[in-house]
């Protein structure tokens, strides 16, 4: 494998740290909505419900574009070991 294409393979290859940390960061809201249903405080449950629907929904976005870069930077890297190997 050359340099560019092991240049290449590195930006391909999406950051788990980067994602995993969103994730934590977004479980916020919803964690949030739990902690308050059991302690049964009510106050600002329409704002915690819209907040956790919200940071759902951008969680699943996340992780399915995480999924297909992975799947992308497997291919490539699939390709780039099959030309190799045929040379």
């Amino acid at each position: 494998m050359t340099d560019e294409e092991k240049e290449l393979l590195k930006l391909l290859k999406p950051d788990k740290i980067s994602f995993i940390c969103c994730t934590l960061g977004l479980l916020g809201p919803p964690l949030n909505l739990v902690i308050d249903l059991i302690d049964k405080n009510t106050d600002r449950l329409v704002l915690e419900i819209c907040l956790s629907v919200f940071t759902s929904l951008f969680l699943v976005y996340l992780w399915r574009d995480f999924k297909e870069q992975n799947a992308i930077y497997k291919e490539v890297k699939l390709s780039m070991k099959q030309e190799n190997t045929i040379e």
